[in-house]
Parts: C-alpha cells; sequence; structure tokens
C-alpha cells in the first residue's frame, strides 16, 4: 500500500499543515460547502468524508498541485501576460502601483507551504531556503525521499522570489525590462522543480 513504510511521516505532515489551515476561515470553504467537515478535517483524514482525496498521497499532490497552479499563474498570466502584450491594463493592481509586492507573496505562499512556515507566526525568509524545511514540512518529507529535488525546488523558489525582486518598480513602468523576462523564466522553472517533487510522493 503507498506510503505504509512513511505512513507517520505523511501523516504529520498532513496533520501539522491542516492544524494551520483549518484555523483559517476562508480556507474552510476551498473545497465547496457540500462538506461532512471542515478542510482541515479532510485534509488529515483521507478517504473519508464527501470528499476527493482518497489517499495521504492525494493530500500532498493537492498542495504541490496548488503551488504550481499560482507560480504559473505568476509567470505566464500576471508577469508573462502585460509583458507579452505591452498592455498597463493588464497589470493586477497596477493603479496601487504593488503589483511587484503581490507577485512576490504569491510565491512566499509557495514557500510556506512547502517550508511548513506561515506568515505572521513562522514567517519564512528568502534564506531559509538554504535549508531543509521543519520537521513536518513538504521539503522535510521530499529531502527524506529525494533530497535532490527538494535542494532544486528550494533554490528555484529563492531564484524565482529574488528575480521577482530585482525587476525595477513599478511594473507598470517596465514592462520590457530585460528583468522581465528573466523572472518569466525562473518562475517557468520552478513550476517545473515543482512537478518533479510529484514522483517522490508517488513512490
Amino acid at each position: 500500500m503507498l506510503f505504509r513504510s512513511t505512513d507517520n511521516v505523511t501523516s504529520s505532515v498532513d496533520r501539522a499543515l491542516a492544524d494551520d489551515i483549518s484555523e483559517n476561515s476562508a480556507a474552510a470553504s476551498i473545497l465547496g460547502s457540500a462538506t461532512a467537515a471542515g478542510y482541515g478535517a479532510r485534509l488529515k483524514n483521507a478517504n473519508i468524508y464527501d470528499q476527493s482525496y482518497k489517499t495521504q498521497a492525494d493530500c500532498l499532490n493537492q498542495l504541490i498541485d496548488a503551488a504550481m497552479d499560482i507560480t504559473n499563474e505568476v509567470g505566464t498570466s500576471k508577469i508573462g501576460g502585460p509583458h507579452d502584450a505591452n498592455d498597463v491594463n493588464q497589470v493586477e493592481s497596477w493603479q496601487s502601483w504593488n503589483s511587484l509586492i503581490d507577485y512576490d507573496n504569491n510565491i512566499a505562499s509557495v514557500q510556506n507551504a512547502y517550508m511548513g512556515t506561515l506568515n505572521g507566526t513562522k514567517e519564512g525568509s528568502i534564506s531559509d531556503l538554504d535549508a531543509v524545511g521543519g520537521s513536518y514540512s513538504l521539503s522535510a518529507y521530499i529531502a527524506s525521499r529525494k533530497p535532490d529535488i527538494d535542494k532544486t525546488i528550494r533554490a528555484d523558489i529563492k531564484s524565482a522570489r529574488q528575480a521577482i525582486q530585482t525587476i525595477p518598480e513599478p511594473f507598470r513602468n517596465n514592462l520590457q525590462d530585460p528583468t522581465v523576462e528573466k523572472a518569466m523564466k525562473a518562475l517557468s522553472t520552478l513550476h517545473d522543480a515543482l512537478k518533479s517533487a510529484k514522483s517522490a510522493i508517488a513512490e
């Protein structure tokens, strides 16, 4: 059976993450209203309630999928869209001039999910990516199975955030700056690295 030899590890990852998520009322509605339990309970208890998470692998893959989705959205839509069209009207938050902060925060959320950190309690800084994440993190779990993949993901999260932070502010005035394409490439690389984590979860 999948994860039989590491049930305690994956269960710990699921439970630690879910304990944080279940306290967030917004996150509790992610899976829709037709639920027999909140998001946290569903994430911690695979294959019960009216949910699509049939195994612990499904739970972990959901976290990876969400990280891949936002990474792709930032790279191809939020940054790539305005850059490719050279259209300031496509820039998110362009009136507040906070676009680049928003994009970096999006990838910071990927870091928090992967490293087991949470803004406001155990906020992760970019330097934290130089070492494996906390005991109950996805990083620690992936590192226990495929350390090279974990190392690559951490390095690519760091590179993506640094690349975004290198784009001159405000983004609306610098759509064609050379740093924009570098950030897009860094985000594409991170997306592919996150996808590779699925091989560690599947085994």
